[in-house]
């Protein structure tokens, strides 16, 4: 039920439009000097979306491996990147390498304060990685950001039947995903879990 962000529909969904250039590369500023300290800000940010976008060409092409390693020049020359970060979360993850996603993912998520997929990406990180109730946690932080969302809704009731969370916020995800779901499949599987949750919370599981 509970699949990861693909690498593709990261791209499709998460990345974001990169700026014009801005202009060419030139020697560090002086201290002294506002208006170049200015310029080299233009020019570092010039260069950290070129290397995104390069970045992004390898991933689509098939090199994971290099477009990691571009993502990184690209977000070490310019750090306000949520897109940039964010998919290099998805290739580290990808990669099996969680806890460098988890790190690219908690980024992405503070320099997009109102998005919920790098949130979402951690939780599946930790579903990948075997700890389910630290999914729930981080699912739960996406959907305070959108309580709609639902990959979120979807990833947070399995994330909490994993764990056995039977609680009355899992019940009002279960509701609110059976009035949005259109997946004939999830919509069977939500009814399944609501009287589940609901059977225990009435007390009659054990």
């Amino acid at each position: 039920m509970n699949r990861p962000v693909s690498s593709r529909i990261a791209f499709a969904l998460i990345v974001c439009t990169f700026g014009a250039a801005l202009g060419a590369c030139e020697s560090s500023p002086k201290r002294d000097d506002p208006a170049s300290a200015v310029d080299a800000m233009a020019r570092n940010r010039e260069e950290g979306y070129r290397l995104a976008r390069e970045a992004q060409r390898l991933a689509e092409g098939g090199s994971p491996t290099a477009a990691i390693e571009t993502y990184q020049r690209a977000v070490a020359t310019w750090r306000e990147m949520p897109a940039a970060w964010n998919n290099l979360g998805v290739l580290m993850m990808e990669q099996q390498n969680y806890a460098g996603a988890v790190g690219a993912f908690k980024v992405a998520a503070d320099l997009s304060p109102t998005d919920p997929r790098p949130l979402e990406n951690i939780a599946v990180s930790y579903v990948k990685s075997g700890w389910a109730s630290d999914a729930l946690q981080y699912y739960g932080m996406a959907l305070e950001r959108d309580p709609n969302r639902i990959e979120s809704l979807r990833g947070a009731v399995r994330a909490a039947e994993m764990v056995r969370v039977r609680d009355d916020a899992t019940l009002e995800r279960i509701r609110r995903a059976l009035l949005i779901e259109t997946d004939a499949r999830y919509r069977e599987y939500f009814e399944r879990q609501q009287q589940l949750v609901s059977a225990a919370l009435a007390g009659k599981l054990p």
